[in-house]
């Protein structure tokens, strides 16, 4: 826990997985002015959103729209730290992103109890030809 002006504040992180090729949308409260973005093993940040386009400074990534950012087409290179700053610089969140592979599982459940797991197997068949 941080301590700013003998106050406490407490800094929320989110883990949040994504489905590779799915959207990733953060919620941006109104006091937010940034949106940074610190790939997976890297030091190196970018601004994704800033409230007052500055020209050029940011990368098209993705968009706000009614209080929320949102990214298409999630992949591995969007996995990592996502953080919202207010205009001072102060964190308001942060929020951990990986991104996993398509899964062949499909699940069917009945009133939040799993009934059956099915797990779709690729097949390959030889392919013969008639010659005459």
């Amino acid at each position: 826990m941080l301590t700013l002006l003998n106050k406490p504040v407490t800094l929320v992180v989110v883990r949040q997985n994504v489905v590779y090729g799915e959207e990733l949308a953060l919620n941006v409260p109104a006091d937010a002015s940034v949106l940074e973005f610190t790939p997976h093993l890297s030091d190196q940040h970018s601004v994704l959103w800033r409230r007052i386009h500055r020209g050029g400074d940011e990368e098209a990534r993705g968009a706000v729209k009614d209080g929320r950012w949102t990214a298409q087409r999630m992949t591995q290179a969007d996995q990592g730290r996502y953080t919202l700053l207010r205009e001072s610089g102060g964190q308001i969140s942060s929020t951990v992103v990986s991104v996993e592979g398509k899964s062949n599982e499909a699940r069917a459940e009945n009133m939040g109890q799993m009934i059956a797991r099915i797990v779709k197997e690729d097949k390959v068949l030889p392919y013969f030809s008639v010659s005459k």
